[in-house]
């Protein structure tokens, strides 16, 4: 059946999932969540998710802002492509339905592409640069 979990029995005959099974459902999940956090925050009284608040990237959206910069960034590793990113989010906050939407690109991109991944995949080595940001003084 496409789809199920690949597994396989261990000597002992314990049946154990294939590390690329796991990635499959990992991708998925993320997707799933990602769906429930931007309903949550979609449906918040208006101007709340632009509130500023005490963190590191200042509101709502900009945090879930850098969640889709690092997913982006790492996309481009994947592909060996360089990024043009400077730091890990953007100097603006996008709109949260522009950026609801850009996720759900980014989150079917991931889907996609581990789903034509093997266990072998696995084992290929992911080379990248740190982007490294300057600490203001």
């Amino acid at each position: 059946m496409s789809g199920a979990p690949h597994n396989q029995s261990t000597p002992s005959g314990v049946t154990r999932i294939l590390a690329i099974d796991t990635l499959k459902m990992l991708v998925r999940y993320k997707a799933w969540a990602n769906g429930l956090t931007f309903e949550c925050v979609m449906d918040l009284p208006d101007g709340e998710a632009l509130l500023h608040r005490p963190t590191r990237f200042g509101n709502m959206v900009h945090t879930l802002n850098h969640v889709y910069v690092v997913d982006d960034i790492f996309k481009h590793h994947l592909q060996g492509k360089k990024h043009t990113y400077t730091s890990r989010n953007t100097d603006h906050t996008p709109a949260v339905f522009d950026l609801w939407k850009a996720v759900q690109e980014m989150d079917r991109w991931y889907i996609d592409l581990v789903d034509t991944w093997s266990d072998e995949d696995l084992t290929k080595a992911v080379h990248f640069e740190l982007l490294v940001e300057e600490k203001a003084s």
